[in-house]
């Protein structure tokens, strides 16, 4: 939605989507302000069997020839997130480095059996019902990268090295000083196996036992998979210190972030991290792990860890240290301000009215997929 906000002044920006379209609702999520008389059609495929699936490599490859049916009259064809091999000039988002298969198999932390069951067998068929343009966009478009660690990675892949533009971290946030924050920390984001909470909890649980009173706030939304069950119960079992938030928007979500003094992540191999600038836009410093895009993110040694046990020291290190965490403050609150979506839609306008110039072109195209 921030690629439409960015474009829809300056261009005919047409929007095609896979899905439902729901303008209001995209708006409320990702807090941008695009009305429907600024877009141009929004294109649906009309492809009974599109209509039908919900999702899926068989799916995505219907979707890539319907994209590469409608992309001749366009000038530009933008992926908003991962390629499409559109047939013609385009520029693509990669949101995480799961847009190439070898990428996408070495990020797993599946067995390789399960690569080639699901990843070599239903992928391949998705792709072959898709087909090929001749034209393979590695070699002809455009990338831009979520992060330098996304486009280091994907660079092998690309004649041309990715661009990077950090994507837009929209909210406000109010602005509480240091000392009225509560001394606790917040774990953000979805809540799922990928992001480790267990070891967030086990890392501020030996926190605790060096003397340090913090208390955890986890937000994200639960849902009935075992493993949320799992976070449920440890949550439970350390109710005296852990608040169980769970799913939070809006301006509520916005005056938590800003009344907690730090934050911490335990996922690792993030392409970006939105969470994590999410929170130091909110002046939050977060403790984020080495592996992945948060290290650039934070840009502070003091608050990068290798395991729990670096954790633990690097995060006792802080709190036993009033004036460092002023420093880590205000660093974080200029880094975040690199966030704000007026920055990212700078940068995609001077992009690609440079990519434009370079093609001699006026009419864009996006795809949401």
């Amino acid at each position: 939605m921030w690629l439409l906000q960015a474009l829809r002044d300056d261009y005919q920006v047409d929007f095609v989507t896979r899905g439902g379209w729901d303008l209001d609702d995209l708006n409320h999520c990702a807090g941008t302000h695009v009305t429907g008389e600024q877009l141009g059609q929004v294109r649906l495929p009309a492809h009974t069997l599109l209509k039908r699936t919900t999702g899926g490599a068989l799916w995505h490859g219907l979707f890539l020839r319907y994209c590469r049916r409608i992309a001749p009259p366009y000038d530009l064809c933008i992926t908003a997130s991962r390629v499409v091999d559109w047939g013609v000039p385009a520029v693509h988002f990669l949101s995480d480095v799961a847009w190439h298969r070898a990428l996408r198999l070495r990020k797993s932390q599946k067995k390789w059996f399960d690569h080639v069951r699901w990843d070599n067998a239903y992928s391949h068929l998705g792709e072959l019902l898709g087909g090929r343009s001749g034209r393979p966009p590695v070699l002809h478009d455009l990338f831009v990268a979520n992060s330098q660690w996304t486009a280091q990675l994907s660079a092998e892949f690309c004649k041309q090295p990715p661009v990077v533009i950090y994507p837009a971290v929209p909210g406000d946030f109010p602005d509480v000083p240091w000392d009225a924050r509560e001394n606790a920390f917040i774990c953000l984001g979805r809540i799922s196996p990928v992001k480790k909470i267990e070891l967030v909890i086990a890392t501020l649980e030996q926190v605790r036992a060096l003397g340090h009173a913090i208390r955890l706030h986890l937000v994200g939304a639960f849902d009935k998979t075992p493993y949320a069950r799992q976070i449920e119960a440890l949550c439970e079992a350390q109710r005296h210190w852990i608040v169980l938030q769970r799913a939070v928007y809006g301006e509520r979500k916005a005056a938590l972030l800003s009344r907690c003094r730090f934050g911490i992540s335990a996922c690792d191999r993030e392409a970006f991290g939105i969470a994590t600038a999410e929170m130091m836009r909110a002046g939050i410093v977060p403790f984020v792990p080495r592996d992945g895009a948060q290290p650039e993110v934070v840009q502070e040694e003091a608050l990068i860890y290798q395991d729990v046990q670096d954790a633990v020291v690097r995060i006792d290190a802080v709190l036993r240290s009033k004036s460092r965490q002023a420093e880590l403050h205000a660093a974080m609150v200029r880094r975040g301000a690199a966030f704000k979506p007026e920055h990212f839609c700078a940068a995609i306008r001077e992009l690609v009215a440079k990519h434009l110039r370079s093609l001699n072109k006026l009419q864009v195209v996006s795809a949401h997929s």
